[in-house]
Parts: C-alpha cells; sequence; structure tokens
C-alpha cells in the first residue's frame, strides 16, 4: 500500500528486533492515516528536497515490539506518528539540520546516538528539538541538535 508518492507501508512494518524475535509487525487499519500524515507532511518533503531516499529503521511499533527495544512508554511510534530513519549520503545530524531550515511541521526531532534520526508529527505540533546521547552509560537528552566534541 502506498502511503506518498516514495513510501509504503511496508517500510513502516519491519524490524530487525521483530525478525529476531520471529514476529510480524500488522499495522492497524487506524494507524494508516496517521503514517501517510508523516509521509506526506514531513517524510515525502524531506527526501524530494534532499533528492535521496529515506531508509525507515523504525516505523510502527505495536506495544510488545515497543517494549522489546526499550522504547518510551509514550513512543509515537506505537500510534503511527514517528519514524527513525536515515538517508544514504548524508550524517543524521545534517538532516536534522536541513528539516530545521525547511521549517516542516513535526511534533519532534531527535539527533539520536549521531547514529538515525527520529521524527514524529502529530497535532501537538510541538516543535521539540533535542539530542539522545550515551553519558557515562545513561541515555542523557540535551536540547537542541549537539554536534559531538572532538
Amino acid at each position: 500500500m502506498k502511503l506518498s508518492q516514495h513510501f509504503f507501508l511496508h517500510e513502516f512494518a519491519r524490524s530487525s528486533m521483530a525478525a529476531r524475535m520471529g514476529r510480524d509487525i500488522v499495522v492497524p487499519v487506524d494507524v494508516i492515516p496517521r503514517l501517510r500524515v508523516l509521509c506526506t507532511e514531513v517524510l515525502e518533503p524531506l527526501r524530494i528536497d534532499m533528492g535521496r531516499p529515506i531508509f525507515v529503521l523504525s516505523g510502527y511499533r505495536p506495544e510488545w515490539l515497543n517494549k522489546a527495544v526499550g522504547g518510551s512508554l509514550a513512543s509515537q511510534h506505537m500510534s503511527g506518528e514517528a519514524a527513525d530513519f536515515v538517508m544514504a549520503g548524508f550524517r543524521p545530524i545534517d538532516v536534522c539540520r536541513r528539516i530545521i531550515a525547511l521549517d516542516l511541521p513535526f511534533d519532534q526531532l531527535i539527533l539520536e546516538f549521531d547514529q538515525w534520526v527520529h521524527v514524529s508529527f502529530s497535532t501537538r505540533h510541538r516543535q521539540q528539538v533535542i539530542t539522545a546521547r550515551k553519558i557515562e552509560g545513561k541515555t542523557t537528552y540535551l536540547s537542541g541538535i549537539v554536534e559531538v566534541q572532538s
């Protein structure tokens, strides 16, 4: 099922953790409209602007999968409002900066461990921008997009 010009439902229903667990992800029908809005409002404009495919690492997560990956109890992945992704040829920090520069209508934007981008879309439109880092073995959230100091 096509969600937008460049995105398909199956991209948001795969997970390496679910595969290791031998479980399939079934996206409930009521979640599909939220995934479609995430694609059309945020991911599609980003893909068109940057001219590169987006590889979704984590899209919709049923509760059992969210628990298995250690996701937040309030994770927007469970409602189909969030995606974790990478773009070939771009550092995640540069993708985050481009999302901000394009003034895309995201709810939350997280640079996660300098490895991938988390973006969500909801009616809250908090425009919250944070960086997730491991500091002394604990996940710490820093305000804004924070570059690693070498």
